[in-house]
């Protein structure tokens, strides 16, 4: 225990986050640091993110990288419960796991199967197995089915075709751009309020929520309401400025929705235009 709070506190206190190694993933399967990577083509990087040595499927970490998860980590504690809406790759549940420890859990949830199938490798390279549980659903304020559309760039997948499309305008050069534009590919998802899916499946309430889910906020707080009331967790978002308007909300409703309930709103920073913010209680 005593190891994980000296673990938490070196990393809200740093900035660092270093690339130890690449390593190819081609062919057999080979072995690195005790751990077995998986057979398929791909890249695995080693990085020191503060003091924690872990396994990311991960070109590049953002420039606010280390912002971002100092929000995150500086309100959970040890043996705490996280909520990853929007998980992507597990670049912020993948430390959080090795900081909550084995009393705590990490919640991911991500519609994507393709990017699962990556983040599921992830998991047990970073051996975090029996922390990390991860639901392939989407979250929305509506119980249902939808459809999820996927840019060349799986990581762009969205449940409207509107901010799908509008990502891919925006990311990379022209060329890529194009290509994305002209092979997006669907599947069919599952959709549920996180207030009746955490109740139904027995999960924890949450300390911190983090959601990331390429215009889709609005939605997905809305959907979680009842278990924001009642938990009152430090939600960490970001905001994808023109995307959420593809799905009929705005920036200042997104904001007006946290502070009728009762959460006082800070910006964390910019990442091209959108934006990173965290909501914490004040009643």
């Amino acid at each position: 225990m005593e190891v994980l709070r000296g673990l938490l506190g070196k990393i809200i206190s740093s900035d660092r986050v270093r690339l130890l190694a690449s390593v190819p993933i081609i062919g057999r399967p080979i072995r690195v640091m005790g751990n077995i990577l998986v057979n398929r083509i791909g890249v695995i990087r080693v990085y020191n993110v503060g003091e924690i040595r872990i396994f990311l499927d991960c070109t590049s970490l953002p420039d606010d990288y280390m912002t971002v998860l100092g929000a995150v980590i500086e309100k959970i504690p040890i043996g705490g419960i996280f909520y990853d809406i929007g998980c992507h790759n597990g670049r912020y549940s993948l430390p959080v796991a090795k900081v909550v420890g084995e009393e705590g859990k990490v919640v991911g949830f991500e519609p994507n199967p393709a990017r699962n199938r990556r983040t599921r490798r992830l998991i047990r390279m970073n051996q975090v197995g029996d922390i990390f549980e991860l639901h392939e659903i989407a979250l929305d304020m509506r119980l249902g089915y939808g459809t999820l559309y996927m840019p060349n760039e799986d990581y762009l997948a969205s449940l409207s075709p509107e901010a799908a499309l509008a990502k891919s305008r925006t990311s990379g050069n022209e060329e890529g751009r194009n290509e994305r534009k002209n092979s997006i590919t669907t599947t069919r998802v599952r959709t549920y309020r996180l207030d009746e899916y955490v109740m139904e499946n027995n999960i924890r309430l949450s300390d911190v929520i983090k959601i990331d889910v390429q215009g889709a906020e609005y939605n997905v707080l809305v959907g979680a309401e009842a278990i924001i009331q009642q938990a009152r967790p430090t939600i960490v978002i970001q905001v994808h400025v023109d995307l959420i308007r593809e799905f009929g909300y705005s920036q200042e409703q997104l904001f007006a929705l946290l502070h009728s309930w009762g959460y006082k709103v800070d910006t964390l920073g910019y990442r091209d235009r959108d934006l990173h913010i965290r909501a914490l209680p004040v009643r």
